[in-house]
């Protein structure tokens, strides 16, 4: 998978249980890395995840939606850090 090799990536994982699915991210984590990836170090994880969003399919919590919004940020920040390097 070397198409994946310095591309910036972030990770995200929602479970019903109250680990937010840390398994599963620790785990696309490990296999992006061997992958040489860019992954950041920020991840967000979403526990009960069937009730963490809204009729609108928005999360409730605003302290996660600021977390997923600063994971945006930063994932877009690496890109154009990345984008400039290659310039």
């Amino acid at each position: 998978m070397r198409i994946l090799a310095g591309k910036p990536v972030a990770v995200m994982g929602a479970s019903n249980s109250a680990s937010g699915a840390n398994g599963g991210i620790e785990s696309v984590v490990r296999i992006l890395t061997r992958t040489r990836s860019d992954v950041l170090d920020h991840v967000v994880a979403v526990p009960f995840a069937a009730r963490a969003f809204d009729d609108d399919l928005a999360l409730g919590d605003a302290d996660l939606r600021a977390e997923v919004a600063e994971l945006v940020s930063e994932l877009a920040d690496r890109a154009r850090s990345n984008a400039a390097l290659a310039a």
